[in-house]
């Protein structure tokens, strides 16, 4: 963070965004809600993404190498689906949704599968975003 607020440490930044999406080969569409914060201490970090409410089922996940914290989620409304991950690494943590929808004539469980990938992809570059003082950067 360049310009942190005035109470406000460099470590205790946060960011918030909401993305939409078609996947490559335009099977699924849908939005994506992501929410990185930092902490001044990696425990911290990993407190909050630990108390932190994952949306949906929660699902068995490997926690990737690095991480203090990492869960998934999923949820299944029909026509739309959302895969989940709340997840802690070094003094950052991220909860972050991939909404998207299901394709005529497919299974549910094809798209809540792209929609977890997509969102253990995200969590990732949620985790090892770098500070850039470029505008719209």
């Amino acid at each position: 963070m360049s310009d942190p607020d005035k109470d406000r440490s460099e470590t205790e930044s946060s960011t918030v965004c909401q993305l939409t999406f078609t996947s490559a080969d335009q099977r699924f569409s849908g939005t994506a809600l992501v929410l990185v914060q930092g902490d001044t201490e990696e425990e911290a970090a990993r407190r909050k993404a630990a108390k932190t409410e994952c949306l949906g089922i929660a699902t068995v996940a490997a926690v990737p190498n690095g991480y203090s914290a990492y869960r998934t989620c999923e949820q299944n409304n029909g026509e739309r689906v959302n895969g989940s991950v709340v997840a802690a690494k070094g003094n950052r943590w991220t909860h972050l949704s991939v909404f998207t929808s299901v394709p005529a004539g497919a299974e549910a469980a094809a798209a809540i599968a792209y929609a977890q990938d997509m969102a253990g992809k995200l969590a990732e570059l949620a985790m090892t975003l770098t500070e850039s003082k470029e505008a719209g950067a």
